[in-house]
């Protein structure tokens, strides 16, 4: 039995088992991802999207995560990815999908449930839902367009640019990256979703460098002998990330609260907002209580903040001048020029020190030399317990 035959096999294992669990409650499930639209490999994820009539109490839905997770840990694929939603969630998908579970687990996966979407990622679920509604493979219940709604174009494509964010954040298999920039890159285009392969080969000859993307194949199916290069990788998710902003044209609004939240250079948290391309991005940044910023200074950008909550400081030093130590609290604007070294840090009492900014021109996204590391006048305290890895700045 092949990998596509395997993931089918799974699939309905799924379904059958949340026939069991959830009885006439449930009205529906799907395969998405390779599952439904090709290119399964060996260490494919089985993808299943289901939908139950009514919202799940918080007991069914812990019976579902340990049943299903269960099961997942006896198949010979990597693992499950399970999001199941009440019908009235997927009727009208918000911009922010409402799930009731979303489960990770299997041999070769990290286990993980969530029984909260605030806790997650929105854009994975609003492409899942897009994918699902044009190409989903039932295993049980209607065509999946009768009971998920249309999802405008416009958060689509927003989706895709957090997604690429996320990956360069925080994918360590820069295959995947790769192959989710071409699939990303295809819809911007061409208003089409296809499997990571198809996408692959779109891509190949509209890219300058195809080797890039025949090495992420090769190792997606098995063969590892030739690395990927990090740079060439970011490089790539740029080209698409340009097609993605084309696409987006001139007008852009986004929620804060919708923006996914990725870890700057310098250890604050980031959310990263409207682009105005070529010239300039613009983005909140946070530091907790008592948090205190890495020095750096900036290969190619200006930056002007704004503070709108929260107290601390900024220290700024520019060669051939004094430094300079500015208290931060709401209203106080300031300016970054390039080339100044600066550091900031949150006070320990109060609220988080909370702050928007604009760099030109745009933040370089990909970039692994725009942040330098500079020494400052206080020790760094890194992080201060964000979920998601290193990633962009503003």
């Amino acid at each position: 039995m092949g990998p596509a035959e395997q993931v089918e096999a799974c699939g309905r294992a799924a379904a059958g088992l949340l026939r069991r669990l959830l009885g006439d409650d449930l009205v529906a499930a799907y395969l998405i991802g390779s599952g439904a639209l090709g290119g399964a490999a060996a260490q494919s994820d089985v993808d299943v999207v289901a939908v139950c009539a009514t919202d799940p109490t918080e007991e069914r839905r812990r019976v579902v995560a340990a049943g299903l997770g269960e099961l997942a840990m006896t198949w010979p694929l990597r693992g499950l990815e399970l999001v199941l939603y009440a019908r009235a969630e997927v009727a009208t998908p918000a911009r922010r999908p409402r799930f009731a579970v979303n489960l990770n687990a299997g041999p070769r996966m990290p286990f993980h449930v969530s029984y909260d979407p605030a806790d997650e990622p929105a854009h994975w679920f609003l492409l899942d839902l897009a994918i699902l509604r044009a190409h989903g493979r039932t295993l049980t219940g209607p065509p999946p367009a009768e009971l998920v709604g249309p999802i405008p174009r416009r958060w689509q494509l927003e989706a895709v640019r957090d997604s690429l964010a996320w990956h360069q954040a925080n994918e360590p298999a820069l295959q995947q990256s790769v192959l989710n920039a071409c699939r990303g890159w295809r819809y911007a285009e061409e208003d089409v979703w296809s499997s990571k392969h198809d996408a692959a080969a779109w891509a190949l000859p509209r890219t300058g460098d195809p080797a890039t993307v025949t090495t992420a194949l090769a190792i997606r199916h098995g063969d590892a002998a030739h690395p990927l290069d990090p740079a060439r990788v970011r490089a790539f998710q740029g080209h698409a990330l340009e097609a993605v902003e084309r696409a987006l044209g001139l007008f852009e609004t986004r929620l804060l609260e919708e923006a996914p939240v990725v870890t700057a250079p310098d250890g604050s948290a980031v959310r990263p907002l409207c682009v105005l391309p070529p010239g300039a991005s613009f983005a909140h940044f946070q530091l907790e209580l008592g948090q205190v910023a890495r020095a750096v200074s900036h290969e190619t950008v200006s930056e002007i903040w704004y503070v709108v909550a929260g107290q601390g400081e900024l220290w700024r030093r520019q060669e051939g001048r004094d430094d300079q130590t500015v208290p931060l609290r709401p209203g106080v604007c300031l300016t970054i020029p390039l080339g100044t070294t600066f550091q900031f840090r949150a006070a320990e009492a109060g609220e988080p020190l909370q702050v928007v900014a604009v760099t030109m021109p745009r933040w370089p996204v990909g970039s692994q030399t725009e942040a330098r590391f500079e020494d400052g006048p206080w020790s760094p305290t890194g992080p201060a317990g964000r979920r998601k890895g290193a990633g962009p700045g503003p």
